[in-house]
């Protein structure tokens, strides 16, 4: 790495820092290389910690380094140290007031899937958390997550799938890595997220009967998946999800204007053929053909202008699972993309996303639109009395 952002390349004839990960241990931080006349680099390892390590930079006009570590325990801070990196001084105190409130911990879990690959995840505990007790646990998903352990996570209203907000409701959390098979994009999410969820049953901490799945995007295609496939979930939330590949497969990405044939063979969905050449894996790895066998409670959030997955694909799943006699609820917002861009559309979506899993994780009563849907009029109006309840 370049520590001068003015200059264009790096200088071999000067100390060169290099950044390190551990692949399997999540430590990071920083080596030094120094060259000798024929090019041969020797190579000084100054610092590695079992936290995120990030940001090195260095003074302009003296040999004075910062950098910036961090945990999901420790919020991030800058600490100053010379060359070596050593006998560092803090300089920030970022995030004080987490010294008056109960916070959780991560930790770093170990499985292995059905062909007996190693994977990891991410296991955050809730906030004051009791040994010996059994928690309810939402499961999030998107690809790979472990490598996010050792990430800090103040609580906020407005990221909806916020880590600190979830620990701080009091559950568990877990991230589980996911390795996907070609064509078999769903049976992989069954595999692995199924793997990962009985290794943490088996560590005695969670209540197997009030585990929940959550994710975005690709991670609503997990989502649903999952809840179409597996009986280990008792409720799911999917956002923007992609739930059937056989129609999504002739639809567009319609933010960049590039057909979606192309992300399904080659992109996340790994299909690898076009649909007509295996018609039966892009059947067998779609939640809609399996709604009949549903089992967990999902709520569908999209918005209507997503031009990245076309909220139909919502819309599809919410019918035929309704028409199956499903518990499903679609959150339909007008006006939005494929993430929430409004404040009051991020808050109020975060707020049914924990009511959602506190109805069916926690036992908490039902709100009026979850047990009896909520009209675009008494939504308007609900609006309306937030907004004024926020002047005064």
């Amino acid at each position: 790495m370049t520590l001068d952002p003015e200059k264009e390349w790096i200088e071999t004839d000067k100390p060169v820092y290099v950044s390190l990960f551990g692949i399997y241990s999540k430590k990071s931080g920083y080596a030094r290389l120094t060259f000798d006349a024929s090019g041969q680099a020797k190579e000084e390892h100054l610092l590695l910690a079992d936290k995120s390590v990030q940001r090195l930079s260095k003074a302009k006009e003296a040999d004075v380094f910062a950098y910036v570590p961090e945990s999901f325990e420790e919020s991030p801070n800058v600490y100053v140290s010379g060359p070596d990196l050593k006998e560092p001084k803090q300089v920030t105190h970022t995030n004080p007031f987490q010294s008056n409130f109960a916070w959780g911990h991560d930790e770093l879990v170990e499985y292995k899937n059905n062909a007996g690959k190693r994977l990891q995840a991410t296991l955050y505990y809730p906030a004051g958390y009791e040994a010996g007790k059994k928690y309810p646990m939402i499961v999030y998903m998107y690809e790979k997550l472990s490598d996010g352990l050792h990430r800090y996570s103040a609580p906020s209203e407005r990221e909806y799938y916020n880590p600190g907000a979830i620990t701080s409701h009091g559950y568990l959390l877990l991230m589980p890595d996911i390795l996907f098979r070609p064509r078999e994009p769903g049976l992989s999410v069954q595999e692995c997220v199924g793997a990962a969820v009985k290794k943490v049953i088996e560590m005695g901490v969670v209540d197997p009967k009030k585990i929940g799945i959550m994710g975005h995007s690709w991670g609503g295609f997990d989502t649903t998946f999952l809840a179409t496939h597996s009986d280990l979930f008792a409720a799911g939330v999917a956002g923007a999800p992609i739930t059937d590949l056989v129609s999504n497969y002739g639809n567009h990405h319609w933010s960049s204007g590039i057909a979606e044939t192309d992300h399904i063979e080659t992109g996340q969905q790994r299909m690898q053929v076009p649909i007509y050449d295996d018609l039966d894996a892009y059947i067998r790895n779609s939640a809609v053909f399996n709604v009949k066998n549903m089992k967990a409670a999902l709520l569908i959030e999209v918005g209507d202008s997503d031009g990245t997955v076309f909220y139909h694909q919502g819309v599809e799943l919410y019918n035929i699972a309704r028409r199956a006699g499903k518990e499903v609820v679609l959150l339909v917002y007008a006006g939005e993309d494929h993430g929430l861009r409004k404040k009051q559309d991020q808050m109020d979506y975060q707020r049914r996303i924990f009511a959602w899993f506190g109805h069916y994780l926690k036992d908490e009563p039902a709100p009026a639109w979850m047990a009896n849907g909520e009209s675009y009029l008494d939504r308007q109006r609900e609006l309306k009395e937030i907004k004024a309840a926020g002047t005064k």
